[in-house]
């Protein structure tokens, strides 16, 4: 693949492709077991020239060594002590390969469309880490549904920083009796999306008050019900402004109208300065208007009419998509 100027990656030996030369990787067999960079410029250089790598280069793109194993004894040892010792990396994984070694053995097992049948990957549990509760906010989507989110103090899981964790719903936080305050267990869904597992109750500060979600929109003020059929509550407010912006968002993105240059920070500037109230008042816009938003000269503003008018041909499926109407979304 392509790797830029400063960015550190995992490599093998051989060439390596970068924007502007290509990197010739040796391991040079003496006793310091000196690693080379030969570069190759062709625009600058007609020949390869040899770079020493300090040593905190060296350490940044080595890998886990291979190993030749016999039997299923042998690799599942192997496999759970890369998974015991995973953390001392100084990159991330989440799981450990098992290949054939036998080249002709590859060739008589073959493969699928999809992937070899001479290779397997073991998937290791996710991480998990304690982190506190130290705010718990409420966001209000398109549709009016208020998800409530954990404020976490920042910990380190699956290669990034979590400060966030979906509380999805009312249900979901009695259930677990999520408290701000609370020190919760926290690990990444399909390592991926931060979840919130357990509450250590042992280490819940004196004080703390069971959560419950607001009975009014914390956007708009609008009163907010429980749908009948399930656990999320609504914003009943026809002219919520957090619903306002999502929809108008969605309406514009690529799923549906396709409206190049109307992303979440035009939109909110639009709507704030009391341009539009409703999707349909982006076909009464004028560049004049637009032009005068931060960042929007005259222009982009022209771009973003005439990016407007196109979305007048787009075939029904998009409309319908983005009225997030059931059964519609996939047509």
């Amino acid at each position: 693949g392509t790797m830029r100027r400063g960015e550190a990656c995992a490599v093998t030996f051989g060439d390596v492709d970068c924007e502007n030369c290509t990197i010739r990787i040796n391991k040079a067999v003496s006793e310091t077991d000196r690693w080379e960079w030969v570069v190759h410029r062709p625009k600058t250089y007609d020949s390869y020239r040899t770079v020493r790598v300090p040593q905190y280069v060296i350490d940044l793109i080595k890998v886990i060594p291979h190993k030749t194993l016999r039997g299923t004894s042998e690799i599942q040892t192997e496999i759970f002590r890369i998974n015991d010792e995973r953390m001392d990396y100084p990159f991330d994984i989440d799981g450990a390969v098992v290949k054939v070694n036998s080249l002709s053995d590859r060739t008589i097992l073959g493969s699928t469309a999809k992937f070899p049948k001479w290779a397997v990957a073991y998937k290791y549990p996710p991480e998990k880490k304690y982190a506190t509760v130290t705010d718990i906010v409420v966001q209000v989507g398109r549709t009016g549904v208020l998800t409530p989110k954990a404020v976490l103090t920042p910990v380190r899981l699956a290669g990034t920083t979590v400060t966030n964790a979906t509380l999805h719903n009312q249900d979901f936080i009695t259930e677990k009796d999520i408290r701000i305050g609370d020190t919760v267990l926290v690990q990444k869904a399909g390592e991926i999306i931060p979840e919130i597992l357990s509450v250590d109750l042992t280490k819940r500060p004196e004080g703390t008050k069971p959560y419950t979600l607001p009975e009014v929109c914390p956007v708009c003020g609008a009163p907010v019900v429980r749908d009948e059929d399930g656990a999320a509550l609504r914003c009943t407010g026809a002219e919520c402004p957090a619903q306002l912006q999502r929809n108008i968002t969605h309406f514009a993105s690529r799923d549906a109208m396709d409206i190049e240059g109307l992303g979440p920070a035009v939109v909110a500037q639009l709507v704030e300065n009391g341009l539009i109230a409703n999707v349909a008042d982006l076909y009464d816009l004028h560049a004049k208007d637009v032009a005068q938003l931060d960042r929007m000269g005259a222009k982009s503003a022209e771009n973003l009419i005439r990016a407007i008018e196109k979305s007048k041909a787009r075939a029904s499926p998009g409309a319908c998509r983005w009225t997030s109407i059931p059964a519609t979304s996939s047509m």
